[in-house]
């Protein structure tokens, strides 16, 4: 078990830092995650890439800022395209 003394909620209760000290991942005492940011601004927050494998769902919606693409590439801004690969 890993426990904060804090009781700010944007404090760290996990901080992950590499070699340098630079923060790579932090667990806050609200319940966010942050991936390649300091300050996640929702329940997990990645700046950066991210690549999910598995059966992926979403409950409620889902908002899409730029472009994003599931078996698409060279996508314009604003796009969102699902493709399937499965013949059935």
């Amino acid at each position: 078990m890993v426990r904060s003394t804090s009781s700010t909620p944007s404090n760290p209760v996990l901080n992950l830092q590499n070699d340098s000290g630079s923060e790579l991942a932090r667990v806050q005492q609200d319940g966010k995650v942050g991936i390649g940011t300091a300050v996640p601004g929702t329940t997990l927050d990645v700046n950066g890439g991210l690549t999910v494998r598995g059966q992926e769902s979403v409950v409620s919606s889902m908002t899409v800022l730029g472009a994003a693409g599931i078996g698409a590439s060279g996508l314009s801004a604003g796009t969102l395209v699902v493709r399937s690969t499965s013949t059935t």
